[in-house]
């Protein structure tokens, strides 16, 4: 079954569709657990402004993915993959905030099953499409 070039595939709507609702889960994390992670920091408001811009770069790394840009999904792949260093601090506070560590959780395997979804032969295909069609505009 042929596929326009505009239209993404399946897979790729459902990754897609994944990072959104992981930008959300993470905002409401954040919203969760930065009162009492601020007033702990010493300096709060840049503490808020760092969170703000990660959060737009992670928004706009989806969107570019969205979009068919390969850098896209191969920046969100060196992300998580760094990310996953910090994996065994996570596993050693999850007890003390169980509530927030299943939402982690959940937000780990969106993430996953995201990747898997972009990285697929169909998805592939599609990231590769969509730069050659950028590159002969």
């Amino acid at each position: 079954m042929e596929q326009s070039l505009n239209t993404r595939p399946k897979k790729v709507r459902a990754a897609v569709t994944l990072l959104y609702i992981g930008i959300a889960i993470g905002i409401l994390r954040t919203g969760i657990k930065a009162p009492a992670t601020l007033a702990d920091v010493s300096y709060p408001i840049l503490s808020s402004l760092l969170i703000a811009i990660l959060m737009g770069v992670g928004i706009f790394i989806v969107i570019m993915i969205g979009k068919g840009h390969n850098w896209a999904r191969i920046t969100f792949l060196i992300i998580f993959i760094i990310f996953l260093f910090s994996f065994p601090q996570f596993l050693q506070a999850l007890p003390a905030k169980p509530f927030l560590g299943t939402v982690h959780i959940i937000h780990i395997i969106m993430a996953v099953v995201s990747l898997v979804l972009l990285f697929q032969k169909q998805s592939s295909q599609w990231f590769k499409e969509m730069k050659a069609k950028r590159q002969k505009t």
